[in-house]
């Protein structure tokens, strides 16, 4: 699964314009190096397939917090965020539904839910 990488509000801005250009929904992930349940979803869950093809449907973007830079914490602060795993569902308008916003770590079974939810707008 390939994911738009991005460090910053200015980038998650941009790919957020793209997605709404698509008028595709869009999933922002934020990841770190450091961050081993980001590490497993990454390698384990994306890649299912009955998740893949889920994922497939919107436009994955990945924020970056790696390096936890200003920008980095800027960024996380924006959301509410103390930090990864968390990954938020955007609409095709470009509108985060909150409602699916996930924190921490998930089962398979309910990241499929939320990721259903995300596509029916």
């Amino acid at each position: 699964v390939e994911f738009n990488v991005i460090y910053d509000q200015d980038g998650l801005e941009q790919e957020r314009l793209k997605a709404i250009k698509l008028n595709k929904p869009m999933l922002v992930d934020f990841y770190a190096d450091w961050c081993i349940s980001c590490i497993v979803m990454e390698n384990t869950v994306f890649p299912l397939p009955e998740i893949k093809s889920k994922l497939e449907q919107f436009h994955l973007v990945k924020a970056d917090v790696t390096e936890n830079t200003d920008k980095n914490q800027a960024l996380l602060d924006n959301f509410g965020l103390f930090g990864p795993p968390s990954i938020l569902l955007f609409d095709a308008k470009g509108e985060e539904n909150k409602n699916l916003r996930i924190v921490g770590e998930i089962s398979e079974a309910a990241f499929e839910e939320r990721l259903i939810r995300g596509l029916e707008g």
